[in-house]
């Protein structure tokens, strides 16, 4: 067959062509060590079967069975698993990955201190219903669903990210949160979840996020050519982007303010069609074509086979995604490239998920309370001698790197403690008169714009693995010469006012950075620093920078 390879396949081909000279020159695994595929490639037809008829699981109950799974594969690999975590390092690792923020200073003292046997369990459920999770949330959202191009940045985005926020605040099903999304109609100002549609330009654009995040496959190269090493055909391109052909931007003017739209019914061109355009009639992935009325959206069709049983990627796709999040590395790398062919480590275990995600109505809480339950979750990341070299059993936890929002906000979690006491009142300070939509909108921008200008200067590769360090020297020096970072003083002070010892005050800091005390070996490096100067007060400061600049701090383990 001749085709011409894309830039992307051809990255795959040379890739998979010096795996095999490595394979080739070095020595062969034993047979069971083996993790090579024989089959060939097929589109998934269905999920791993599952041994006993499916029954809903309690979240304690599923915390059980993936231990269960993970634990047999670790005795098959002679792996020992490291021990469970002391309750620092559990309490610093579900904040940043439940809340996206370390755990305020007010918090750690109390659940270190608290003797309760349920208290993890407790930690977990507060977490899910703060406004933190939300926020956090929201900000990994973003960045699946909206593209960094040049056209989507001209969209506001502010009433998307509230739509966003809102849906995540309740806890909203991920079936009925997808539905929204893909079927938004109207105008943005008053329906923020048409953000999404309107910031993709194009058929290709949004048939290619929709497959990598919604359904978890690369079906990108078959947009010009057959896909070189899976079953996908230019047929299975074309039929899931014909679901979005009647997709139309509106745009109107009111009182010199533009405002944009989504409608499938509206009386515009629909988005733009690359050159590769092919005509396909809407098929879902697998061939399945459905009936279809013309005159109606095609859309709401579409999502009604996108949440069915009919689909097997739609589960596993946001089960494979949040497992990577917590635990460093999907159950399928990459995320996106699910296929009979790719199986992943534990294949069983990612059908139990998605089944049971499926029977919880796609309920994200209890997916996310069900893992951070596990041992498996809650295994220590100091890894022993016998298990240092697994990267993909889950013997340990790997230490992850501090998403940019993450670590913004982490860092003035540590500063507020300097900020004098807001005093309570009943009355507004500055009362402003009522602000017209467009203006709230804009305030809204405004307040999020230091956290969204953070993140920008610290971002990354989309989809980078959570292990991944992107940045480099120009973070390294921001972060080292920032005015925040030279905001100690007032921590120190704020912390010094109630503590007039040194020694208390710096085992303050270090809960109020890395949520631990410091050891003994710590306690007495930095104290004989603090006597050796003029100033202990600015000899405490130079203590907070240097633990907001360490490894420890940027670092989730």
């Amino acid at each position: 067959m001749n085709f011409v390879l894309c830039i992307r396949c051809s990255r795959l081909l040379i890739g998979v062509l010096c795996v095999t000279f490595l394979m080739a020159s070095s020595p062969k695994l034993p047979a069971a060590e083996s993790s090579a595929d024989s089959k060939p490639a097929s589109v998934i037809k269905s999920p791993a079967a599952r041994p006993t008829p499916a029954k809903r699981l309690s979240a304690a109950e599923l915390a059980e069975q993936i231990d269960a799974f993970v634990d047999a594969a670790l005795l098959a690999k002679k792996i020992p698993p490291s021990p469970r975590t002391d309750d620092a390092e559990f309490l610093r690792r579900v904040y940043l990955d439940v809340a996206g923020v370390i755990p305020p200073l007010d918090v750690v003292e109390p659940f270190l201190n608290d003797k309760q046997a349920d208290k993890r369990a407790e930690l977990i459920d507060g977490l899910l219903h703060s406004a933190e999770y939300a926020r956090h949330m929201t900000d990994q959202w973003r960045e699946h669903l909206i593209p960094s191009t040049a056209a989507a940045a001209r969209r506001r985005h502010e009433t998307g990210i509230q739509w966003l926020e809102e849906a995540f605040r309740t806890n909203r099903p991920y079936d009925e949160f997808v539905r929204g999304i893909l079927t938004a109609d109207g105008m943005q100002r008053n329906n923020g979840a048409t953000t999404f549609l309107l910031t993709h330009q194009s058929l290709d654009e949004v048939t290619d996020r929709l497959s990598r995040v919604l359904l978890g496959v690369q079906i990108t190269c078959a947009q010009c050519h057959p896909h070189p090493f899976a079953d996908w055909k230019q047929e299975d391109y074309w039929g899931t982007a014909a679901f979005f052909s009647k997709v139309k931007h509106q745009y109107e003017r009111i009182e010199k303010v533009e405002h944009y739209g989504v409608s499938e019914r509206g009386d515009r061109k629909p988005i733009m069609t690359p050159p590769s355009f092919m005509s396909v009639t809407p098929t879902f992935l697998g061939g399945v074509k459905p009936t279809l009325d013309p005159a109606e959206p095609y859309l709401p069709v579409f999502v009604d086979w996108l949440a069915s049983d009919d689909n097997p990627y739609f589960a596993r796709a946001f089960v494979n995604r949040l497992w990577r999040k917590l635990m460093g590395r999907g159950l399928v790398e990459p995320v996106d490239d699910l296929r009979a062919a790719n199986p992943g480590t534990h294949p069983e275990l990612l059908a139990l998920l998605g089944e049971q995600f499926r029977l919880h109505d796609f309920d994200i809480h209890y997916l996310i309370r069900a893992l951070t339950l596990s041992k498996t979750y809650q295994r220590t990341s100091r890894a022993l001698d016998a298990n240092h070299d697994d990267v993909e059993w889950y013997s340990h936890m790997p230490v992850k790197v501090m998403a940019p929002y993450v670590l913004g906000d982490s860092i003035q979690t540590v500063m507020r403690l300097g900020d004098p006491p807001v005093a309570p009142s009943a009355e507004p300070v500055n009362p402003q008169p009522e602000l017209s939509q467009n203006e709230q909108v804009k305030a809204a921008q405004r307040a999020r714009g230091g956290r969204d200008s953070f993140a920008s200067f610290f971002r990354g590769e989309e989809n980078a693995a959570p292990t991944a360090y992107e940045t480099g020297v120009p973070q390294a020096l921001r972060l080292m010469n920032s005015q925040d970072m030279h905001r100690g003083s007032r921590v120190v002070g704020q912390l010094a006012q109630k503590n007039k010892q040194p020694e208390v005050v710096l085992e303050q800091l270090y809960l109020a950075t890395l949520t631990r005390r410091p050891t003994d070996e710590e306690r007495q490096i930095v104290l004989r620093h603090i006597k050796s100067q003029p100033d202990p007060t600015r000899a405490l400061y130079d203590v907070v920078w240097a633990l907001l600049n360490s490894t420890e701090f940027a670092t989730n383990h």
